[in-house]
């Protein structure tokens, strides 16, 4: 409310978070799409964050474990984000 001498809250800061919160949401969905495209077409978690390049520790020596699903979702969730 600060600078609106009206007395009517500044909607503004809202809607700006509220349109960033609507492109949070439309990335989560589009790594979940791709995701489940990517699997059902066949490919492991790895192969899917290989094919993508996004960089993993998964199967290192400090991390010998397989990414698992939410791991991979979310990887993909990032990787939109940051592109975007």
């Amino acid at each position: 409310m600060v600078g609106n001498l009206s007395g009517v809250p500044d909607r503004a800061p809202f809607k700006r978070m509220m349109a960033k919160l609507i492109t949070n949401q439309q990335a989560a969905e589009q790594a979940q799409n791709v995701f489940n495209q990517l699997r059902d077409d066949g490919s492991t978690n790895l192969g899917i964050l290989n094919e993508f390049d996004i960089v993993h520790g998964f199967m290192s020596p400090d991390n010998p474990e397989l990414p698992k699903d939410n791991e991979v979702i979310i990887l993909l969730y990032s990787q939109i984000w940051n592109e975007r």
